[in-house]
């Protein structure tokens, strides 16, 4: 007898495990589709079949972030190390980036030290820790600069901010020029513009005219040259050496910028799209990593 009701929870367990499989197949295809209903439905069943599971949480969160709601996303991954769950390796990045992203670096930080002492030998998390950490330094600058990070897409007078709060010596050295942007004068931020202009780090984008165009979308392209400049301008770091003091073309700057490690993949490059607050910082640790190097 006792064999028997062995052998039947066995068969129930792996009839339980085949309906958890299924209905998580349907899940994915549900999100794929779009259908959230559908997805939220499939996930009350997965609820009351495994109770407190974090890889439930994980579910969830996805589910907020295919209905664009970041702030529920943050929340139930904060679960996953609040409620003492610990969570896959992705739900921790995942948390770790949001965090940047929504200003609690902080946070990150501590998750991805954690991560980087459970596995030593990523060096990929290594990069990421102090990817955080930089980022964190935004944290003692004005309000404006700090909400860069979460800016999906730059203007060139936000990139100059950024560049100019950023990098130490562009406030700090004397400038190595006197350029004049008549089209930044009355710019909230023209004494940040003109500074960064001066230190030869951007560039007019119509020097005829003399004008740097504030308000225009900041490419990938201006940011990736910028910060080579910063690390030929401060450092006379060889990579950098043959970076145009004019606006540059999208062969060069993605050449050049592969050839100091300041993208990840050449692939990435993209010159011609438009830069995010994160990315852009991101560029600005690299070019930074390069002078202290």
């Amino acid at each position: 007898v006792a064999d028997r009701s062995s052998r039947a929870a066995r068969r129930a367990e792996s009839l339980r495990d085949q309906a958890i499989q299924i209905v998580l197949l349907r899940f994915e295809e549900a999100l794929e589709a779009g259908d959230t209903e559908g997805a939220l439905a499939l996930l009350d069943r997965l609820d009351e079949w495994r109770p407190n599971d974090p890889d439930n949480v994980d579910l969830q969160a996805r589910l907020a972030a295919a209905q664009g709601d970041v702030q529920a996303q943050l929340s139930l991954l904060r679960r996953v190390t609040e409620d003492g769950m610990k969570g896959s390796r992705q739900m921790r990045e995942t948390l770790a980036e949001l965090e940047v992203a929504e200003g609690g670096v902080n946070r990150a930080r501590t998750i991805y030290s954690k991560l980087a002492q459970e596995y030593p030998n990523e060096p990929e998390l290594l990069d990421k820790l102090a990817a955080a950490e930089f980022s964190w330094r935004l944290d003692r600058f004005p309000q404006e600069v700090r909400d860069l990070r979460r800016d999906d897409e730059l203007d060139r007078g936000e990139l100059a901010l950024l560049l100019h709060w950023l990098v130490p010596r562009i406030r700090s050295d004397a400038p190595a020029s006197a350029v004049i942007a008549v089209d930044v004068i009355e710019h909230p931020h023209a004494e940040e513009i003109q500074r960064v202009l001066n230190q030869g780090v951007l560039v007019l984008s119509n020097p005829t005219l003399r004008q740097f165009e504030p308000g225009d979308v900041a490419t990938r392209g201006d940011a990736l040259a910028s910060t080579l400049r910063v690390a030929q301008r401060f450092g006379s770091v060889a990579c950098a050496a043959d970076v145009p003091a004019t606006r540059a073309s999208a062969q060069t700057t993605c050449s050049l910028a592969s050839g100091c490690q300041l993208l990840s993949d050449p692939d990435e490059c993209l010159a011609g799209a438009p830069v995010s607050g994160p990315d852009a910082i991101e560029m600005i640790r690299r070019a930074l990593e390069l002078l202290s190097n």
